[in-house]
């Protein structure tokens, strides 16, 4: 498939013509690169806005699926809302270090709480700026792609931000692996992403394969991207990645050898 995906898109590489302006406007979210995910979303948002079980400082929500189900994309959608907004005082994205680093994790809090960037401060002065940020805030701290369960770190970094003492503050830590949304839940319930139905799964691929020209395409094509989706297991990354691939592209062929090259994608049913 690497073969095939390669031979296409160099093949194809001269007709692509992506102005300046689409390519920026690709690498943040469009409605479409979320299809599917009202509920997902609605339910998070609901989860946060409840106030948090008597006696904790901070609830912990985890949002755990296997890569490619939006984990991220969900997470960005819950952390933009108004209403999230209006119910925190301060908010914070982390994206997080594979060796679950604390001085790193520090770091990258106290900058996107203060807006601050290039953070270079000796541990415990660290650690005393972020505690005065967090002073009696009902803070929402993302944590993103969380892959360390080494129990004594987790423990670490809840323990640091229940030191402050504004009730209702939320964590989100997403994951692909069960293992460490168990080990981070706490008394919140979490989101387990699921596969995109078929039906959201063709509306994306067709929009990144034809952005707004879907009406006029050639339904031999759509029949054929049809075929296309149905390998690709519910995952949208995967649908959107082939969409992406095939967009400006009316050759036959190439969407044939693309249908049989595509291993059908299981990982996400």
């Amino acid at each position: 498939m690497a073969d095939t995906i390669k031979s296409i898109y160099e093949k194809n590489k001269q007709r692509r013509v992506y102005s300046r302006e689409m390519e920026i406007n690709h690498t943040f979210m469009g409605s479409f690169e979320v299809l599917g995910r009202d509920s997902d979303k609605q339910k998070i948002i609901d989860i946060l806005m409840k106030p948090n079980k008597e006696g904790e400082t901070v609830d912990v929500i985890p949002i755990v699926g296997l890569g490619g189900l939006g984990k991220t994309t969900l997470a960005k959608l819950v952390y933009s809302d108004k209403k999230i907004d209006e119910n925190f005082d301060l908010k914070m994205w982390v994206s997080v270090p594979a060796d679950f680093d604390m001085i790193k994790l520090m770091k990258e809090a106290y900058s996107s709480a203060t807006g601050q960037d290039h953070v270079e401060l000796e541990a415990d002065e660290l650690e005393n700026r972020l505690l005065e940020e967090l002073v009696d805030k009902k803070f929402l701290l993302v944590l993103d792609d969380v892959w360390n369960n080494i129990s004594d770190r987790w423990e670490n970094l809840k323990n640091l931000f229940m030191q402050q003492q504004a009730c209702g503050s939320k964590i989100v830590a997403t994951t692909r692996s069960k293992q460490v949304a168990k080990l981070t839940a706490g008394t919140a319930p979490g989101c387990d992403l699921t596969c995109l139905p078929h039906k959201d799964c063709m509306s994306l691929f067709l929009k990144s394969a034809f952005r707004e020209e879907t009406k006029k395409a050639n339904p031999e094509l759509i029949e054929i991207g049809g075929q296309v989706v149905e390998k690709c297991g519910g995952n949208p990354l995967v649908v959107k990645t082939l969409g992406t691939l095939l967009y400006q592209n009316t050759n036959m062929c190439d969407w044939s050898l693309i249908k049989e090259s595509v291993i059908t994608y299981k990982g996400a049913r």
